[in-house]
């Protein structure tokens, strides 16, 4: 971890507690940018709605939404419409949140662990540990400090016994008995990316440390 580090203003902090208020409590996150809403049509000519988006390569995507014919097919769009708006405004905010310093994570990286966070993984008692975690931690300390880039997500199991009894295997006792107390207390943060952001729970900054 880094020696130094300083505050994050007011204002970011604000901004930050926003955006964590808005991944705990939005439902399933979009894949990609928020994109936009627009019509094909098929070979045989029926027209149907696609969000068109970016996925973390950059290629254009388009995701299927409801075809023209549908009876509540206006009621499917304007709902679509209402998520991509938040999601460009949130998109906004994180912009202005990593001018402030907060750690962001690469879109690719947002995308492995978005299907964890949409299946209710995180809230059913998983957790994020190693450099991204570090990342939601600090973010949620409202600090800023050094992070260091890896290309690994590390979730760990929902479970981890700590070992009883004597300890014949040293090596893998220590590291079950470290995992066990890593895992003894969590929190949930937002993880923060130019593609969105994610609720993830992660250990508390005490037992990380």
């Amino acid at each position: 971890m880094a020696a130094l580090y300083s505050k994050h203003s007011a204002a970011a902090a604000t901004t930050y507690a926003d955006v964590e208020n808005h991944a705990l409590h939005m439902g399933e996150a979009l894949l990609g940018t928020p994109g936009s809403i627009t019509t094909r049509e098929n070979s045989s000519g029926s027209r149907f709605f696609v969000r068109q988006y970016y996925d973390y390569d950059g290629r254009k995507r388009d995701e299927y939404l409801t075809s023209a014919s549908e009876p509540k097919s206006a009621e499917t769009i304007r709902g679509w419409k209402d998520r991509i708006d938040e999601a460009r405004q949130i998109q906004d905010l994180v912009r202005f949140l990593k001018r402030e310093g907060y750690a962001t994570l690469p879109p690719k990286h947002l995308a492995a662990i978005m299907p964890l966070a949409n299946r209710g993984v995180f809230e059913a008692g998983a957790v994020l540990v190693g450099t991204h975690a570090f990342d939601v931690i600090v973010n949620r300390m409202g600090i800023r400090a050094a992070s260091f880039a890896t290309e690994d997500v590390d979730v760990p199991p929902l479970l981890v016994k700590k070992p009883t009894g004597k300890i014949k295997e040293k090596g893998r006792s220590r590291f079950t008995f470290y995992l066990g107390y890593l895992l003894g207390e969590t929190q949930v943060g937002a993880a923060l990316s130019r593609h969105g952001v994610l609720a993830v729970r992660v250990p508390v900054p005490e037992r990380f440390a």
